[in-house]
């Protein structure tokens, strides 16, 4: 009776050290992913802002070039 018994202790030890180290591992592969998706985030370019200004200032010279062409015809 007592070897069974021994046997079934070391069975529930192999067990509970199998779902441990799952465990652990599967934590790990989360950990890494955070991780990896912290750094790719971290790693982009901050977009720079429209120049509004600069754009209507450019569209204004356009016309002013076009309308001078158009009244020297």
């Amino acid at each position: 009776m007592a070897d069974i018994g021994s046997n079934q202790n070391r069975y529930n030890t192999s067990v509970a050290t199998n779902y441990d180290a799952a465990t652990s591992a599967i934590q790990n592969q989360r950990d890494n992913i955070y991780a990896n998706a912290s750094s790719q985030i971290n790693g982009l370019k901050t977009p720079a802002m429209p120049d509004y200004l600069g754009a209507a200032l450019k569209i204004g010279g356009s016309v002013k070039t076009y309308m001078d062409k158009v009244n020297a015809s």
